[in-house]
């Protein structure tokens, strides 16, 4: 299903999603992984990144676990905390 600039492909198991954003790769990168940061635009405390790290946005509403992280890529593992998967 092609939106604008983003490509989604999706299903329950997997979502990507490519945006194209007014910015530096670094820029980006530091405020979807700073805690700082992070802070601002989800009002949720967060320490900084890592690989390994479980963590919540949003009040507890979503929760997070980073997967793998580079300079210019970040793998999440994310959820609603009120969905379940069927089994």
């Amino acid at each position: 299903q092609e939106t604008g600039h983003a490509v989604r492909k999706e299903s329950l198991s997997d979502w990507r999603e490519e945006v194209e954003f007014n910015c530096t790769v670094e820029d980006l990168m530091a405020c979807l992984t700073r805690g700082d940061r992070i802070r601002a635009w989800s009002r949720s405390d967060c320490a900084d990144l890592q690989v390994g790290l479980a963590f919540s946005l949003f009040a507890g509403n979503v929760q997070c676990k980073v997967l793998e992280m580079t300079p210019t890529q970040l793998k999440l593992e994310w959820k609603l905390s009120d969905w379940n998967v069927p089994s």
